[in-house]
């Protein structure tokens, strides 16, 4: 063989050159802006389960006047 050949035939270098370093923590503004989108989050659900609760609390009367007590009177 000749030398051409065994330059063609060798194998890949295990350890290629890195392209860009990837930090290992994100940034601040980052960190700063994935909490308050989590407390954002937790607020919403917070709402949504209050809004359920206030929705029974005063529907429920509303439901037993018009339809659970006209059915009792009349059995």
């Amino acid at each position: 063989m000749s030398d051409s050949d065994s330059k063609v035939l060798s194998t890949p270098d295990p350890f290629p050159a890195k392209v860009s370093e990837i930090p290992s923590q994100p940034g601040a503004f980052r960190r700063f802006f994935r909490q308050l989108w989590r407390l954002i989050k937790i607020v919403l659900v917070l709402a949504i389960l209050v809004g359920i609760g206030i929705a029974i609390y005063y529907g429920w009367p509303i439901v037993k006047e018009r339809y659970l007590d006209p059915i009792a009177s009349n059995s």
